[in-house]
């Protein structure tokens, strides 16, 4: 349960993240350059713009920094591919002004023959111009921001430490966080770095100021001298090296303390399960009406659950019965391939589920079907599994039909849903049996066999039907069997009756007429 809400949190996170940039574009609207200046050295290429708004924007490649604003977009190589760009835009616009600026700033594009980390950068920076030219809050524009947040996302579908990378950014700004992954980042001395820095899979070195929370996975982090870090450095499976320097916070070993809390945790757990087979034993000296109560009380909450079921199966043959007809045949002809491909689909889920929200977090038109993405995708998948159990359902309920069982003569074989409603009560009979066994003062144990015989196979059940789902694609496309499925349906017999009387019918004219034939001749 603590594993699964660190990644509800982080979750939650990425999808307010999404709507941040939804509220961005929203509120984006068009505005003009007033003035510009540009600065160039050989450390600094710098442009500064201000808008008719009164609104005020820059941008600056200096000491191997890229700020946009105050805000670190990321580091350059100093004569590199990144920054001879950057310099030949300025050269480009440095005698354009008002109109003809903004147009030229907003319809520039790194060149197609930068990759890497070089072109990343250069992407986040056309992204800032954009949205400082269109007029999005902060000059910082929905390509940079969904960078970022797709930088998070793959941190957290690439990192073991999960739970871990969770705790650490809980309490941290992710507007204003800086990500690096795979890479070496370094706080210049005398320069200050504004929000919080998580490094992945690299050395953070800190000679200058960071002016938030360390977060350093699977990596270093050196703190010089005149370091300095103004919040708490958190490390996950990771080391700190000190020369020096300052830490305001806490240095937390993330990866420590949550074991430590795990331990905690697995003790109260031992604690509360040894609580329960006291109360248990307890319980099991006391009256036998305490037993017969607990047992009619379980027996009930089953039969709750198969009216619910029930009433599911109901609406689910109401609206999509061809579908079910056709997954139910899929489970019947196919048993072992359905089986297979529902065993694999069980374990597939998961990776499926991850793998797409990584995939439209970091496809900046993806983001915002992401949202839809995270509830739905569990929803169906919940929706197949069930269309494949009541499958798996009408197909028991035909097998205990053919046992010729007296006091199910009231259930009819040919309409579906009698055959469905059976089938999920037979499922359900572990449970029931189960529960009246452990009222028995010496065999009781053997209930508590039968009620996990019966969830095995209720899960069993599961898979197999969601394998004939895959199988029909949602019951849409039936599955070829080799042969004609009406040759297995049973015969109508009251037409066979009538062909018979027919024919007999049909043999007297004929003998008949013979009979007169042979009068005549």
């Amino acid at each position: 349960m603590y594993r699964f809400d660190r990644m509800n949190w982080l979750l939650a996170a990425v999808a307010g993240g999404g709507g941040m940039l939804a509220a961005a574009d929203a509120t984006a609207q068009e505005r003009q350059v007033v003035s510009n200046q540009l600065g160039v050295s050989s450390s600094e290429a710098s442009l500064e713009l201000e808008f008719s708004d009164g609104a005020t924007f820059s941008i600056s490649f200096e000491n191997g920094r890229v700020t946009a604003d105050g805000e670190v977009l990321g580091t350059y190589q100093s004569g590199g591919a990144a920054e001879q760009e950057w310099r030949s835009l300025l050269s480009d616009v440095l005698s354009l002004s008002n109109g003809p600026l903004a147009e030229a700033l907003e319809q520039w594009e790194p060149g197609p023959d930068l990759t890497g980390g070089e072109a990343d950068l250069l992407r986040a920076v056309d992204g800032a111009l954009e949205g400082a030219v269109a007029g999005v809050g902060g000059g910082v524009s929905r390509s940079v921001a969904g960078q970022r947040m797709g930088d998070l996302l793959e941190a957290v579908a690439h990192s073991e430490n999960v739970e871990a990378l969770g705790t650490a950014l809980e309490d941290v700004d992710l507007e204003s966080l800086g990500i690096w992954l795979h890479q070496d980042y370094t706080v210049r001395e005398g320069a200050s770095h504004s929000g919080s820095v998580l490094v992945v899979g690299g050395h953070l070195d800190v000679r200058g100021t960071v002016d938030g929370d360390v977060i350093v996975l699977d990596g270093t982090i050196t703190l010089r001298e005149d370091g300095e870090v103004d919040g708490d450095v958190h490390l996950i499976q990771s080391d700190l090296v000190r020369r020096g320097g300052e830490v305001d916070g806490d240095v937390v070993d993330v990866t420590r303390q949550l074991r430590r809390a795990e331990n905690q945790f697995r003790e109260e757990i031992m604690a509360e399960v040894t609580r329960e087979l006291g109360r248990t034993r307890n319980a099991g000296r006391g009256s036998g009406f305490a037993r017969v109560s607990r047992a009619v009380g379980d027996i009930f909450e089953t039969g709750i659950t198969f009216v619910i079921l029930g009433l599911l199966t109901l609406l689910l043959t109401r609206f999509s019965a061809d579908r079910v007809d056709v997954v139910t045949r899929a489970v019947g002809h196919q048993p072992a391939r359905s089986a297979v491909v529902g065993f694999a689909g069980g374990f597939l889920i998961l990776p499926v589920y991850v793998l797409g929200m990584v995939v439209l977090a970091i496809s900046v038109v993806g983001l915002p079907v992401l949202l839809a993405w995270v509830p739905l995708f569990p929803l169906a998948v919940v929706v197949a599994g069930f269309m494949g159990y009541v499958g798996v359902g009408q197909q028991l309920g035909r097998w205990v039909l053919e046992h010729d069982i007296p006091w199910l003569d009231w259930v009819d074989g040919n309409r579906p849903t009698h055959l469905r409603l059976l089938g999920l009560a037979t499922l359900l009979v572990p449970f029931v049996v189960g529960n009246a066994l452990q009222v028995l003062p010496l065999v009781g144990w053997t209930g508590s066999l039968v009620i996990g015989m019966g969830s095995i196979a209720s899960v069993a059940a599961t898979l197999t039907g969601l394998g004939a789902v895959i199988v029909t694609r949602g019951g849409r496309r039936p599955v070829d069997y080799g042969f004609e499925e009406h040759a297995y349906e049973p015969a109508d017999w009251h037409e066979a009756e009538d062909d018979g009387v027919s024919d007999e019918a049909d043999d007297g004219v004929d003998r008949g007429t013979a009979a007169a034939g042979d009068d005549e001749s």
